[in-house]
């Protein structure tokens, strides 16, 4: 094939390449979650979690419902739930192997600020508040039914 005829392949190939599928025309692209994690962070938001109105309720009792998670390490275990993750201090939960499970967790919120670590430490890449409880109640659920903190009022452990 002399160079002429692999010019034109080559720029049919590159056509070809570059035309989006009949399956694909139309679909938005895919986005860097990453990226749009260090925009949330320049701008003073917290990419995980929008519930800075939780910080009116902090020091009340509270109740939670949602999917218990986590892997043992840093601020471990966490229930995700509608607003963002409040984690569990002193939990037995997360000893029992039931990562995934729905859960109720009663106790008092507190928060606490949690600093990123140096770039060659393995741990947080960002400043963030922690909301955290530590449980009263802890319990496994066969579903969740409010997925949303619920103020239980004033905290007398206070």
């Amino acid at each position: 094939m002399d160079s002429f005829w692999r010019s034109i392949v080559l720029i049919v190939s590159i056509v070809l390449l570059a035309t989006p599928s009949p399956s694909q025309a139309g679909k938005p692209e895919a986005t860097n979650d990453r990226a749009e994690w260090k925009l949330t962070e320049q701008r003073g938001e917290n990419p995980i979690q929008d519930s800075s109105r939780w910080k009116d309720i902090v020091g009340h009792r509270v109740a939670v419902e949602g999917l218990l998670w986590g892997s043992g390490k840093g601020l471990d275990p966490y229930v995700a739930l509608h607003g963002g993750l409040v984690y569990l201090e002193g939990s037995e939960l997360l000893r029992r192997h039931d990562n995934g499970k729905p859960v109720r967790v009663v106790g008092t919120l507190t928060l606490r600020h949690i600093r990123k670590v140096p770039p060659d430490v393995q741990g947080y890449e960002y400043d963030f508040d922690a909301f955290i409880i530590k449980p009263d109640e802890a319990r496994i659920l066969d579903r969740v039914t409010w997925p949303w903190v619920e103020d239980l009022g004033r905290s007398s452990k206070q």
